[in-house]
């Protein structure tokens, strides 16, 4: 390119001179010159901006393409985007349609929700009312189990009452049959000429002994006590030989005791005698409560049975005998390890 350049400058020159028809001189040959290499500088000025404008152009075009690829790249990432775009809206638009679904499930759902809210409400209130009946039937069946209970625990008292009187009226036969033979051996017997009866007064002397001997098999036994106390001598038998806890029904031992203690009193004239009943201090039980409210009505009621039961079994005159009921405040001893010392029936003999 350069020496096609300087090729023409020097063809410019030469053409000059032969249509100026004369040669130049040396000032214009100079001036040329001069000019000439001025254009050579301009036109070297133009190649190297020609230079530089094909590297920028250069640069532009490597700028450019990689714009070309990023802009390629772009369209790529569009199109992808558009793509996914447009699947997103196919989800949307599905879920849209699943929503509506779901909705129109849900109104269905709370529909049949509230059918069977109601249902519940109603089988929840025909279950309280069952409940309420079952609660009274409960009470009413309570009450008559305890009417039942009551029931049973009076036949109870009424066949523990039978026995105690079949008891006694077997004592009864023995006695009657013991007397019956009696009186057929004495009828059988040839009459013999009567003897004077000696008199039916209590010998003088010690009566506590007395008494001691004529209940020495009993005292031998443990089944009684004899004391002294001034002018009286106590007879004193355990509650539990006579009557069973809490109860003043005679039990089958307190009649076998009652029988030989009524026989020896009869043995013993001019003799009166009073029954007391004692207790210990502790309350009566709630079992026990209704028919006796305190120790006072046990104890009366203990020794009323065993006066009626010598009178009429033993055959005690009535008019020596009484009754009476010290509760718990006469007792045998002050120590609450020994309670069941207080516990008894006195026999209290004394003379006029």
């Amino acid at each position: 390119m350069r020496r096609n350049g300087k090729r023409g400058v020097w063809l410019v020159i030469a053409l000059w001179l032969s249509l100026a028809g004369c040669g130049p001189s040396q000032e214009e040959y100079t001036a040329k010159v001069n000019e000439a290499e001025n254009y050579k500088k301009t036109i070297a000025g133009k190649e190297n901006e020609l230079k530089q404008l094909r590297t920028e152009k250069q640069t532009s075009d490597q700028q450019l393409a990689a714009q070309q690829t990023k802009i390629e790249a772009l369209q790529i990432e569009q199109q992808k985007t558009a793509q996914l775009l447009e699947q997103k809206e196919q989800e949307l638009k599905l879920h849209q349609d699943q929503l509506t679904t779901i909705q129109a499930t849900q109104q269905d759902a709370e529909a049949e929700i509230q059918i069977k809210k109601q249902a519940v409400e109603e089988a929840a209130t025909a279950l309280h009312q069952r409940q309420q009946d079952l609660e009274i039937q409960i009470n009413a069946a309570h009450q008559a189990n305890m009417q039942l209970k009551k029931a049973t625990k009076d036949q109870e008292e009424k066949i523990k009452a039978l026995n105690q009187e079949i008891d006694y009226l077997t004592n009864q036969i023995e006695i009657l049959a013991t007397e019956k033979q009696s009186l057929q051996n004495t009828l059988s017997r040839e009459p013999k000429p009567a003897k004077p009866e000696k008199s039916a007064t209590i010998p003088e002397g010690d009566f506590q002994a007395q008494l001691q001997q004529v209940f020495g098999n009993e005292i031998q036994q443990e089944r009684l006590t004899v004391l002294s106390e001034g002018n009286r001598v106590i007879l004193r038998v355990e509650e539990h030989r006579i009557f069973d806890s809490g109860e003043a029904f005679i039990n089958a031992e307190g009649f076998r005791i009652l029988n030989q203690i009524g026989h020896r009193l009869k043995e013993i004239p001019g003799v009166y005698i009073q029954v007391s009943g004692h207790t210990d201090d502790l309350p009566v039980g709630k079992n026990t409560r209704e028919k006796f409210p305190t120790n006072w009505e046990l104890s009366t009621s203990r020794a009323v049975n065993v006066v009626r039961y010598l009178i009429d079994s033993a055959f005690v005159d009535p008019s020596r005998i009484s009754a009476a009921g010290y509760s718990s405040y006469r007792p045998a001893t002050e120590s609450n390890t020994q309670r069941k010392k207080n516990r008894r029936i006195e026999f209290v003999l004394y003379t006029l």
